[in-house]
């Protein structure tokens, strides 16, 4: 009975051992994976000079399944007359890149994510990219 208790207090302090790795893994991925998206949300800013609330509004309002697609998107926009439309494919092009580098994530399932809440912020986008995803870590 002694060696069955001592197994299993071992067995339970592995498997603590174990999630607290898990979680301390996870908050790592979520650090990069946040990282990541700030990043590429700051390029596109910069490259389109617009706000990153509004690039993530622009984000948000892009459906596409491949990055083939991108373009033809970009160009049913209405609501950014006046705006290098050229400028906003490529930033948006870039973004999805670095999303899919960085997780098993295809552009249609980015897409998916960053148009499934109106209003989106970082976080939220970056919770749903984790949720989605195997966050691959460098």
């Amino acid at each position: 009975m002694r060696n069955f208790t001592l197994m299993t207090n071992a067995a339970n302090r592995r498997a603590a051992i174990y999630t607290q790795k898990a979680l301390i893994l996870g908050k790592l991925d979520i650090d990069r994976l946040c990282m990541i998206v700030n990043e590429s949300i700051k390029a596109f800013s910069i490259t389109t000079h617009l706000a990153q609330n509004e690039v993530i509004g622009i984000l948000g309002k892009i459906k596409v399944g491949v990055l083939d697609e991108v373009q033809a998107a970009v160009e049913n926009l209405q609501d950014i007359e006046g705006i290098d439309k050229v400028g906003i494919a490529v930033a948006i092009e870039e973004t999805f890149k670095a999303i899919m580098a960085n997780t098993n994530l295809d552009a249609g399932k980015i897409s998916e994510i960053l148009t499934e809440k109106s209003g989106a912020t970082v976080g939220d986008i970056v919770h749903r990219l984790h949720e989605k995803s195997s966050v691959a870590v460098a």
